[in-house]
Order: structure tokens, then C-alpha cells, then sequence
């Protein structure tokens, strides 16, 4: 979201940044359970070599929208090759577990085909077509969303900073869309 205020089209607001602030306060009291002794042990390893992917990422969608002509089906081609890379990424660096039931690797291709598909060509649909700012608020309710997930089919257990972190969540959302929702009439 932050990047998207470079494109020529829009233009950061005091508000986005507050939103976006919320979103990510969020998140975190809903993966760390409002454990902030979380951050004790500093950057690791796995945060490290996500920052490059998360700017990566961020960069792709400011400019998805100057690049729409592109068709949307182009992203099934960045999927494969993204599982190649992370397959080979898997062999070399992690145990390898072949023992799943045929109801698990059921559930693993399923994963990568339906949500995971369907979520990167809505977010390249949305980043041409859509306010990117909403978008990029809005997709902090994505660790919130996953364990709402798991807390009903009896995975995980309710705690209070899922409700904490879903009102800031909401929050965050709302006050980032604040021209989008109170749009005057035209």
C-alpha cells in the first residue's frame, strides 16, 4: 500500500498509513496471541529472507495496473514457476514427508489449486481494476480470516485477541477506505 503512492493515479493519505498501522496490529495480536515477548528473540533467518518477497511483492502490485493489458491468465504461468522454485527450495532444504493419506494430498493440491489460484488471479483482477488501497488494507484480515478458519472446524481455540485483532483489523480497513465509503454523490 505504501508503494501504491508512487503510482501517477494515487495518492497516500495520513488515514491510508493510520489504516494500514491498525491492519498490521492486527495481525500481529492475532499470530502472536497478543504476545509481545514474541519480538524478544529479534530478526530471524525466515524474516530476513522475506523482506526482498514482501517488496517483491508489493512492487508487482503497484505495477500490475500500469502492465493491465496483460491477460490475467499470465499468472497460471508465475504459479508454476513459483511451485517449481519452492519444490526445489523444499527438496533442499527440508525433511521430505511422502507418508500422507490419499485425504491429505487431497487437501495439499487442493490448497495450491483453489485458494491459492483463485486468490492470485483476484488480486491481479483487483489491482488493475480495483482501489489498491483497499485491497492492500483489506488483505491484513488474511491471518484473522484463517483462524476464524480453524477455530470452526475445532482446530485452534478461541482466544481475545482474535476479537481485539479483528477490530483493528476492521478499523484499519474503515478508515483506510474513508473516501471510498464516504463518497458524496455525484
Amino acid at each position: 500500500m505504501l508503494f501504491s503512492a508512487f503510482a501517477p493515479d494515487e495518492k497516500l493519505k495520513w488515514y491510508h498509513v493510520f489504516g494500514v498501522a491498525l491492519g498490521v496490529a492486527g495481525a500481529f495480536i492475532v499470530i502472536s496471541k497478543g504476545q509481545l515477548s514474541l519480538l524478544s528473540g529479534g530478526l530471524q533467518l525466515g524474516h530476513i529472507i522475506a523482506i526482498p518477497y514482501a517488496i517483491m511483492w508489493a512492487g508487482f502490485s503497484v505495477l500490475i495496473r500500469k502492465y493491465g493489458s496483460i491477460p490475467s491468465d499470465i499468472v497460471a504461468g508465475f504459479c508454476f514457476a513459483c511451485a517449481v522454485l519452492s519444490g526445489i527450495a523444499h527438496f533442499a532444504l527440508e525433511p521430505t514427508l511422502w507418508s500422507l493419506s490419499s485425504a491429505q494430498w487431497f487437501a495439499v493440491v487442493s490448497l495450491g489449486l483453489l485458494p491459492m489460484g483463485f486468490a492470485f488471479y483476484a488480486w491481479d483482477f483487483g489491482m488493475k481494476h480495483g482501489d489498491r488501497m483497499i485491497l492492500g488494507v483489506s488483505s491484513y484480515a488474511a491471518p484473522l480470516l484463517s483462524t476464524l478458519v480453524l477455530i470452526g472446524s475445532g482446530l485452534a481455540v478461541y482466544h481475545w485477541s482474535i476479537a481485539i485483532g479483528c477490530l483493528l483489523i476492521t478499523a484499519g480497513a474503515i478508515i483506510a477506505a474513508k473516501d471510498m465509503i464516504f463518497k458524496k454523490p455525484i
